[in-house]
């Protein structure tokens, strides 16, 4: 896990690029056109202590099949701003444990069913 304190300048649209576990960013203000040099995924602490499985070579290096990066934005008040799940590769393309999801059908208000879904995460299922 990383954390970065960041002061964003105010208004729609501003843009600043930062890479896994402080590796070189783009500094603010930066042009578009400017590019910056990130370490890899697969060579983070973070990446190495998750255990991510790799060998999908896709644009870009080698990819995680059964790993999701989650980004999430504090503001000043530690009030969460912006949340985001990212995938490393197309979902199809993702190796994911079985799917374990339960339902229990019971009786909900004025007598309709009710039918409750339990899974213990994000699961892979071909229906």
């Amino acid at each position: 896990m990383s954390q970065r304190a960041l002061a964003l300048a105010p208004g729609a649209g501003v843009t600043e690029w930062h890479c896994a576990e402080g590796s070189a960013s783009r500094p603010p203000g930066a042009p578009d056109t400017d590019t910056c040099t990130c370490t890899g995924w697969s060579a983070t602490a973070a990446w190495k202590a998750v255990g991510c499985k790799t060998g999908a070579v896709v644009a870009g290096g080698d990819m995680a099949s059964d790993c999701v990066a989650i980004f999430e934005v504090l503001n000043a008040t530690k009030s969460r701003a912006s949340h985001n799940v990212l995938l490393f590769l197309p979902p199809k393309s993702m190796e994911l444990a079985p799917a374990s999801v339960s339902a229990v059908v019971g009786s909900g208000p004025e007598g309709q069913p009710q039918i409750t879904l339990t899974a213990p995460g994000t699961a892979n299922a071909t229906l």
